[in-house]
């Protein structure tokens, strides 16, 4: 589905979730906060946040179902912010079902995991650019 990497920076990811409401079936492209051009067909309907907090950004696109294409996420949100988690967790039940990962950062992502769960795009933020790059998650997931 993509004709670049799957990996993407998060502005350039969320634009495309944005966007890809008025063109369903074109290819988009947008530039990211790391200045890269990325190319998908819109809209992405498989999405791995890297970090559980994003989903607060997809909540804004989607309110009523901000889980709907979110496939994997990073499992900081319970720890980062217990109240709201269990806030989302009792109006989204479908969350608790949602694979977790480990960090980028930290080293403990399983790209493997998430290379099986086919997605569209990888939405993180930019603090993890250089992980990713050293770690050649571009190129796994690709």
């Amino acid at each position: 589905m993509l004709s670049s990497p799957c990996l993407k920076i998060l502005l350039g990811t969320l634009i495309t979730f944005a966007c890809g409401a008025t063109a369903v079936a074109d290819a988009i492209t947008v530039t990211d906060v790391a200045g890269r051009e990325i190319t998908l067909d819109a809209p992405a309907e498989r999405v791995i946040l890297g970090e559980e907090r994003q989903i607060y950004l997809l909540g804004l696109l989607e309110p009523e179902a901000p889980f709907a294409h979110v496939v994997g996420w990073r499992e900081d949100f319970s720890q980062a912010d217990p109240d709201n988690y269990a806030r989302y967790a009792e109006r989204f039940p479908e969350i608790e079902a949602i694979p977790t990962f480990g960090g980028f950062k930290d080293g403990t992502f399983d790209v493997e995991q998430a290379a099986s769960l086919n997605p569209d795009v990888v939405l993180m933020n930019i603090e993890a650019k250089a992980a990713t790059e050293d770690a050649a998650y571009d190129d796994k997931l690709a």
